[in-house]
């Protein structure tokens, strides 16, 4: 009886080497656990003090001031270059939102800082020497990218310009605006850079996209140039593609003939048959007084 129970206990005690390893895998795995925590820690904490970093770099050179506006991929604040008051537009993003470039070098770049860094390149860096605006300074925080752009002055969203102004602007003025938007645009297309948001909204989008899902470049920018001059003459109309199509909204009989004309060449639904931005900036309407 004793001698059973003694091989009774010898057996409810025996093991596997199956179950030894898994007990000592269990060990090492309850030992290595704080360690692959401690080390996550210190990933993060190194991390954020990277971060810290970065943000008193920028909050030494620049103050950050009111709200100018917000869209779906980021917000932009006005501001100033503490060292001369230079005034400055400081954009935020989500870097989740944004798309990457990889530039000569191997190494990858948020799109809007390769495209500004390359117009950058064609202007010697001096600010306001060329029609879209320079890009000063970002800031990589991980998660969320700074831009600070140059932001001439005085300047104001067009559209909220247009409401001010009872939803319709002088034709003088309107051509102002306009051949500064072709100039920025001829920049763009010189350095092959398609900027494809100039108030990039289903209304704005030309003909050729609703019927074949297709676009490019130039033609597409010509149209909503067209559809910005459009949208700045014609006091309480929205312009839309497809009204346009279909009559529903047309040119303003009111207008001049060149711009009549301006606007019929913007409009015109042949993208192959759609004026080069060349072209419309030797417009007569843009060159006459």
């Amino acid at each position: 009886m004793i001698l059973w129970l003694f091989l009774s206990s010898v057996g409810s005690c025996t093991t596997s080497a199956e179950d030894v390893g898994v007990d000592k895998r269990k060990a090492v795995a309850d030992e290595e656990e704080p360690k692959k925590t401690k080390k996550k820690r210190r990933r993060k904490l190194k991390t954020k003090r990277c971060i810290d970093a970065i943000k008193a770099k920028f909050r030494a050179k620049y103050k950050k001031q009111g709200l100018l506006g917000k869209g779906g991929y980021g917000t932009v604040f006005a501001g100033y270059r503490i060292a001369d008051n230079l005034p400055v537009a400081i954009k935020h993003l989500r870097k989740k939102d944004i798309l990457y470039h990889v530039d000569e070098t191997g190494k990858w770049l948020p799109v809007e800082v390769a495209i500004m860094l390359k117009l950058a390149d064609k202007t010697s860096g001096s600010v306001g020497m060329s029609a879209p605006v320079s890009l000063l300074d970002w800031y990589d925080l991980n998660r969320d990218l700074i831009l600070v752009m140059e932001r001439p002055i005085p300047a104001e969203d067009l559209f909220n310009y247009i409401d001010e102004n009872e939803g319709c602007l002088p034709q003088q003025e309107a051509k102002i605006i306009i051949k500064q938007l072709v100039d920025a645009a001829i920049d763009l297309e010189k350095e092959d850079i398609f900027h494809r948001d100039i108030k990039c909204t289903p209304e704005y989008f030309p003909p050729e996209w609703w019927t074949c899902h297709s676009y490019s470049a130039g033609p597409t920018t010509v149209w909503q140039i067209g559809a910005v001059l459009f949208q700045t003459l014609h006091s309480g109309e929205q312009f839309d593609t497809r009204m346009f199509l279909r009559n529903l909204v047309g040119i303003g009989k009111t207008l001049s003939k060149d711009c009549q004309d301006f606007l019929r060449r913007c409009f015109t639904i042949d993208p192959m048959q759609r004026p080069t931005l060349e072209q419309l900036s030797v417009h007569p309407w843009l060159a006459e007084d």
